[in-house]
């Protein structure tokens, strides 16, 4: 028996991807005894410089509603993958959903060392690297056959993200998928709304010189001074066009779909599968 399947059991649940989905959040939400049962929490720190939360409830949901667009963009069974990856795994936001799924092999990597070193502790069947910005990554050659990644693309400069495909590309067997999180249309079209260009936290002008590369089918980035941005490594808001992705993704994958706002009617994911 699964994990998973062990904990919806524990409290009188079918044994279902739904339940676990309902139980992570809603169950929890409403009792909070259920939080027992579940997966513990990270330091608020390590929620907060991941996500920009700072509740765990909060952290839950996006989880759960993370976790569910993945699965339901995915083109096989969530359950049927055995080495998975969670590339730039922060500190658990999807792992926690996904780790007590119990595929024969859990990997994670970030090049945060303090989110790393909180997921090696937490996560002790997790096997969790931490990465160098733009180096070649430490797994085998068409080694996964999942790996999923929030985030990334969605703030990397173009010379980083054709790094990080390249490698996803070689480290993905030839049937595998990949599920990756990307700032596309559904995106550029919401921050017309004063409000989501205020998250967004960047220049009016700079954006407008992103607005023009992405409508161009071109990479849109925009330079941050974050946490994680260095002199060797760029790091922002990026917007990829859905003609774009097509164009040049296509360089390492196929592109079997693009579920465009799938994650909170904003990021969209891209479903890949490398060619070999």
């Amino acid at each position: 028996m699964r994990a998973f399947e062990k904990i919806l059991s524990s409290i009188g649940l079918d044994h279902t991807i739904e339940n676990w989905e309902l139980l992570n959040y809603e169950l929890v939400k409403s009792n909070h005894e259920l939080l027992d049962v579940v997966l513990p929490f990270p330091p608020i720190e390590l929620i907060n410089l991941t996500s920009g939360l700072t509740d765990n409830l909060d952290f839950a949901k996006h989880g759960v509603d993370i976790f569910s667009a993945l699965r339901r963009a995915c083109p096989r069974e969530i359950l049927s993958f055995s080495k998975v990856l969670d590339f730039a795994c922060g500190c658990g936001r999807v792992a926690r959903m996904m780790y007590p799924l119990s595929c024969s092999e859990f990997h994670g990597a970030d090049i945060d060392q303090s989110m790393a070193a909180y997921m090696t502790k937490a996560y002790p069947k997790m096997n969790v690297v931490h990465t160098k910005p733009n180096r070649r990554l430490p797994f085998k050659k068409n080694y996964f056959d999942l790996i999923y990644s929030i985030s990334v693309l969605s703030h990397t400069s173009e010379e980083s993200q054709d790094l990080i495909l390249k490698e996803l590309s070689r480290i993905t067997s030839p049937d595998g998928i990949l599920l990756i999180s990307v700032h596309s249309d559904r995106a550029m079209e919401r921050t017309s709304e004063q409000k989501i260009f205020d998250m967004l936290g960047v220049d009016r002008g700079l954006f407008e010189l992103a607005q023009n590369d992405f409508y161009n089918n071109r990479h849109a980035f925009i330079l941050q001074q974050g946490h994680l941005t260095t002199r060797k490594y760029r790091y922002g808001i990026t917007f990829l066009s859905s003609g774009y992705i097509h164009s040049h993704f296509s360089k390492w994958f196929n592109v079997l779909d693009i579920v465009d706002g799938a994650i909170h009617d904003f990021q969209s994911i891209v479903v890949l599968s490398p060619k070999k």
